[in-house]
């Protein structure tokens, strides 16, 4: 069974989750009577998708041995941003931390004037969870397998769409990745 401190230094150690850089820069005393009030876990995606279920299911475990609520907050939209950015910008003591998927990956890339650097505001903490992408369609459609419809998106004629989490996010890239390598067409 994990102390306070022990549970801390592994999710610490491990790197999943991302807390505002300036809270590792605490003085040893703060550290140990940390944390002193609720966890503000920011999930920056909907309610009920990968990201909020995963925080979910790690947020009981971690209030019993740290000894303090572990409060979700859903705040989605801009492909994670938005919620990384109530990160970014809260008071830099750990007890505010982020769940990121792609993030700080994806959106220095894709957004312009964030108001705030992914690579300065934050440091990985642990990670949680993978979670594979997979691909879906209707019963009615004649594609049986993947290789069908990728046949399918080479041939001219109209031209198929795909939905996904959101512009920016990891199935649209995927999608777009293996559409690139199939010399394949889609709409998003």
């Amino acid at each position: 069974m994990f102390d306070r401190r022990s549970l801390l230094a592994w999710l610490i150690a491990s790197g999943a989750i991302a807390a505002p850089l300036r809270a590792v820069g605490q003085a040893p005393a703060e550290r140990s009577t940390f944390p002193t009030r609720p966890i503000r876990f920011v999930v920056p995606y909907p309610p009920g998708g990968g990201g909020d279920t995963v925080s979910r299911l790690l947020s009981g475990p971690m209030a019993e041995l740290l000894g303090q609520p572990v409060v979700i907050e859903n705040r989605a939209g801009a492909g994670g941003s938005i919620g990384a950015a109530a990160v970014a910008l809260a008071e830099p003591d750990g007890h505010t931390m982020l769940f990121d998927a792609l993030g700080h990956v994806i959106n220095p890339h894709l957004i312009r004037d964030l108001p705030f650097q992914y690579e300065r505001a934050f440091a990985p903490v642990s990670l949680l969870a993978t979670q594979p992408i997979i691909v879906v369609g209707s019963p009615g459609h004649p594609a049986r397998s993947l290789t069908d419809l990728l046949d399918r998106l080479r041939q001219p004629g109209p031209e198929l769409s795909y939905g996904s989490s959101g512009n920016g996010t990891g199935p649209h890239l995927a999608a777009e990745s293996l559409l690139r390598q199939a010399s394949a067409r889609a709409v998003h």
